[in-house]
Formats: structure tokens, sequence, C-alpha cells
């Protein structure tokens, strides 16, 4: 039979055996015409990663950290309690820490799955490598290669919640995530206790999925999660009624 020409890139803790079975599904399958049933692909195309690429918004710039940003993340956002409430890791206890993470982050970039971004407004850029003062950061934190999904997580300053930012920014990474990389799928979740966060899912477009009981864990303990998620297919609906200037 051979050995497979192609193997997806696969998460470190998937099962060997189900990724060889898709491997070789994949390479039967990936130079096939795309069948529809019932409006789906059944096929979804390889992804072009792309790495984390600078992206424009109105009000942003999201860009690839660099350790200089330690300070920033620790005073904007990582040594916050309110911050980390309704996430998984615990407030940076000082800007050691905000320097241990940026470094992991940093030596990830080389590889071109790999995205996290810094959320940085234009009113405090300080120069024009577009470097200026991240206030968040958003990213991919979990990817199926074989169907194209993408799990996007967030975290954003206190001094700047509540004015748009956080949405701007999930709507840049959605978009670049279905135009340029080719995923089929979008998703996040959120604490049913935190529901603005299901408020800038809903603002791009993501539809709610429903509640998984006892599903998730944050620095509150074990909680409910509250799924969201948006295909490609309505993305491109939302696109073609935008350029159209329709509701």
């Amino acid at each position: 039979m051979g050995l497979p020409r192609k193997i997806p890139d696969f998460p470190e803790n998937y099962d060997l055996g189900h990724a060889l079975f898709i491997t070789l599904w994949y390479n039967k399958n990936q130079n096939q015409p795309s069948e529809k049933k019932e409006g789906i692909s059944m096929i979804n195309p390889p992804l072009c990663h792309t790495g984390t690429i600078v992206l424009h918004t109105e009000r942003l710039v999201l860009r690839p950290f660099v350790l200089a940003d330690s300070e920033a993340m620790y005073k904007n956002w990582a040594s916050d309690e309110d911050v980390t409430r309704y996430l998984r890791w615990p407030p940076h206890g000082d800007v050691s820490v905000s320097e241990a993470v940026l470094s992991d982050w940093c030596a990830r970039y080389e590889d071109p799955a790999y995205y996290q971004w810094a959320i940085v407004p234009t009113e405090i850029i300080g120069d024009a490598e577009n470097v200026g003062e991240p206030i968040g950061s958003i990213g991919v934190i979990s990817l199926d290669p074989v169907i194209g999904c993408a799990h996007i997580g967030y975290a954003i300053g206190r001094a700047w919640w509540h004015r748009g930012v956080t949405s701007e920014a999930l709507a840049a990474v959605i978009d670049h995530l279905f135009d340029k990389v080719g995923m089929l799928r979008i998703e996040s979740m959120h604490d049913p206790d935190n529901p603005h966060s299901g408020g800038v899912m809903q603002k791009c477009g993501m539809t709610y999925e429903g509640t998984r009981r006892c599903a998730d864990f944050n620095n509150r303990g074990i909680v409910d999660a509250c799924d969201y998620a948006i295909l490609r297919r309505e993305w491109e609906t939302m696109r073609e009624r935008k350029r159209k200037n329709l509701p």
C-alpha cells in the first residue's frame, strides 16, 4: 500500500491509530471534488496556514507578540483577577510569569499553524512598525486540521471592556481564518456567568449551539460551557449581505 503522501498536522495527544485512518482517507480524497449533501461539503480542502501575520481593522492592529510586551501584558490584563476570573489560567503573580508565557508563544511563531495575536489599539501605536502596547490577546486555542475547525480564545484588559474592541478583534480573526486559511468552522465558548463574552460572539455572527453541563473549568472551578460557532457558508452569506449593504 505504501506510505501516505501527506500527513495532516494532528494535535500531540491525538490517537495515533485514528490519525492513521484519517490520513489514509484524507490522501484518498484530497484531490477529489467536494461532494454536497444538504449544503454541507463532505471534504474540507487542506488548510493554507499563514502563521500569525499582522491584521488591521478600523481601530486595531493585531500582530505577533514580542518579548518586550511582557510588562504591558502583566500591567494591562494578565495580573487582573477580574480579567482572569472566567479563564483557565490564574493571574500572573509578577512580570516574570508574563515573560515566561511570551517566551513560549514567541518560540511557537515558527509554526505556520500557530495563531496568537497581540491586540493593539491604533491610538497607542508608538511607531511605524506597529509595535505599540498590547491591551489583550486573541488566538487559536485548538485546531482540528481534518474538519478544518479552530477554537478561539481571547482576553482583554478591563479598561477596554464594553467598547467593542474584543468583537472587532474577533471579527478580524474570523475573516482571516475563513478567507485566507480555509477553515470550515470557527467556535468558542464561555462561562454562563460571563454573558458579555457570549455577546461578543453573537456580534460576530456566531450561533449559540447549546450549553454543556460541567463541561469546562476556569478559576471558579468546574463550570458549564455555552458553545458558539460560525460556519464558512454562514460567514460567506454575512460578507455578501454586508457587501450589498443589506441588513
